[in-house]
């Protein structure tokens, strides 16, 4: 049953199979991999922030620009709390490291790096700057699919 269990999330993983639910929750085989790889609950919570972000990208209609400029808003919201934890404690990955290692996650298969590639195209021109202050989500767990 575990090596069910640990096949399942290895072909989740690696071939992409998972799908958020439509309350833009984060895929299992990241919120997984969120769990196992960043540890420090501030910084879980802010990488999950970000999984989440990366999420409504993959899914947000990139014909409606107002739609995707609020996709972008809450992407910069999430890089600069990323950004936050990581200056209250600066050791690990840099945030720019974890941002590409979440969009590889992400976008890991040919249709959700096309998906991923015309958000960006949809956002091409368009000028994004760090909010200030606090912007982290701390209330918001990492949503998981449900069962």
């Amino acid at each position: 049953m575990r090596f069910t269990f640990v096949l399942s999330i290895f072909l989740t993983f690696i071939c992409g199979l998972a799908h958020a639910s439509e309350d833009n929750a984060v895929r299992d085989d990241i919120a997984i991999y969120i769990d196992q790889h960043y540890p420090n609950a501030p910084l879980q919570s802010a990488v999950g922030q970000l999984a989440r972000t990366l999420q409504q990208a993959m899914e947000v209609d990139t014909d409606d620009k107002n739609a995707v400029r609020a996709v972008s808003a809450l992407s910069s919201r999430a890089i600069n709390c990323l950004y936050l934890r990581y200056d209250q404690r600066p050791e690990g990955k840099h945030p720019a490291a974890i941002v590409s290692e979440l969009e590889a996650l992400t976008a890991n298969t040919p249709a959700l790096r096309k998906q991923y590639a015309a958000y960006n195209r949809a956002l091409s021109g368009s000028v994004s700057t760090l909010p200030d202050g606090n912007t982290c989500d701390d209330e918001a767990a990492i949503n998981r699919k449900p069962d």
